[in-house]
């Protein structure tokens, strides 16, 4: 089945690409690093883990801890 992500969750999805991006282009995270979560979330999605996918793009404490604890 499909996760279907709702006007929320897609806010969440540009929010969440964003902010990995614009920490990629600011260099507080390596391009392997910004890779590496952004193919964790789709792998996530690919699988049908709708708690995964949308705890990353709803919650942004989820992606400031991934970062916190990867520094």
């Amino acid at each position: 089945m499909a996760i279907e992500l709702n006007e929320t969750d897609h806010k969440g999805l540009d929010n969440f690409l964003s902010q990995v991006l614009d920490w990629h282009a600011s260099g507080e995270i390596d391009k392997l690093s910004a890779v590496g979560v952004i193919a964790h979330v789709f792998t996530a999605a690919a699988i049908d883990n709708e708690g995964e996918v949308k705890g990353w793009l709803n919650k942004p404490e989820v992606l400031l801890n991934w970062k916190r604890d990867g520094e």
